[in-house]
C-alpha cells in the first residue's frame, strides 16, 4: 500500500507538471500568434497608406492613415478604452477586433517619426498579455 502510495503522488506530481507546461506554451503560442497577426497587418496598412497623419515625435494610442481610396479613408488602428483589444476601422465601417478575448493589450503606442529627406516611419510600442480571466 505504502509503495501504490508513493507511486501515485509521483506520478500525479509528474502529470502536474507536463499540464502546466503544456498551459504555459499553448498560452505563450496564442499571445505570439496574435502579437504577430497585428504586427503584419500594421505593416501592411502603413505600407499601403498615402500618409500618416499622426503628428510627428508624439506617441499615441491611435494611429490615423489616410489612403487612396474613398472606401477606406481615413483607416484608424486604436486600442479600445479598458485595454482589451485592438481595433481596425476603415471609414465610417464597423470597427474590426484585431485581436480576440485570449488577449488583453498591455500596450499599445505608435509614434511617427519624419527622418529628413525620408519617408514617414511609424514606430509601433505594442504589448499583448494571456487573458487569464
Amino acid at each position: 500500500m505504502a509503495i501504490f502510495g508513493v507511486s501515485a503522488v509521483f506520478l500525479v506530481s509528474i502529470l502536474t507538471s507536463v499540464t502546466r507546461t503544456q498551459v504555459r506554451q499553448a498560452s505563450g503560442n496564442e499571445v505570439n500568434s496574435q502579437l504577430s497577426f497585428v504586427s503584419n497587418t500594421i505593416q501592411r496598412l502603413v505600407r499601403s497608406a498615402s500618409q500618416v497623419q499622426n503628428e510627428a515625435g508624439v506617441a499615441s494610442t491611435t494611429l490615423v492613415l489616410r489612403m487612396a481610396s474613398s472606401t477606406l479613408d481615413p483607416t484608424y488602428l486604436y486600442v479600445d478604452a479598458s485595454s482589451t483589444a485592438i481595433f481596425l476601422q476603415e471609414a465610417t465601417s464597423t470597427p474590426i477586433r484585431l485581436t480576440d478575448d485570449k488577449v488583453t493589450v498591455g500596450n499599445f503606442s505608435v509614434t511617427k517619426q519624419e527622418p529628413a529627406g525620408g519617408l514617414a516611419v511609424v514606430h509601433v510600442d505594442l504589448t499583448l498579455e494571456y487573458n487569464t480571466s
